[in-house]
């Protein structure tokens, strides 16, 4: 991206072909990773011709769909975005003229409904590890109803899973 990336900081682009995305990663607390979506409307758009849009061209660009993830603030809680990002990807921010403000805004977000989970929730209730849970979220139809952003303990923004998601985890888990 072009110098106007929040305190210097350089974005690193990836191609994800199998997700038909295009994925800027900026794991800094405070900026957010960005994936294109990739489709028959945009397809002529390649790693190279992203970076070279600021991060405003590119949120605003009317040819691109564009989901936004901030850094939650743990490594474990960004993979699980971004996979949840790639594989549903009307679940979170889409297009800038639909954007939700940022989730750095904690304003924005309440509690989680009774029952729901965080990922780190769900993998310690089930003694798994946070790359099986990333490996069962492959494996889980999961709907626009079934996970949102909500606060966690620490007042962060985190995305958190509804008890239908974390029954299908359990199963996997046995």
């Amino acid at each position: 991206m072009k110098e106007n990336t929040m305190r210097n900081k350089e974005y690193v682009g990836f191609s994800v072909p199998k997700f038909q995305a295009i994925i800027l990663v900026n794991n800094e607390e405070g900026n957010a990773t960005r994936i294109i979506i990739i489709d028959e409307t945009n397809g002529d758009f390649d790693v190279s011709d992203i970076l070279g849009l600021t991060k405003q061209e590119l949120d605003t660009h009317p040819e691109l769909s564009v989901v936004k993830i901030n850094y939650p603030g743990n490594k474990d809680d960004f993979q699980i975005a971004l996979l949840d990002a790639l594989t549903n990807p009307g679940t979170e921010t889409k297009k800038s003229s639909t954007e939700k403000k940022s989730t750095s805004e904690k304003s924005d977000y309440s509690r989680p409904p009774e029952g729901w989970m965080n990922a780190h929730e769900i993998y310690t209730m089930l003694n798994k590890s946070s790359d099986w849970f990333t490996s069962a979220l492959k494996n889980i139809t999961i709907n626009q109803e079934q996970t949102g952003t909500h606060l966690n303990k620490a007042n962060k923004p985190s995305v958190y899973y509804s008890p239908e998601v974390i029954k299908q985890g359990s199963r996997l888990a046995d």
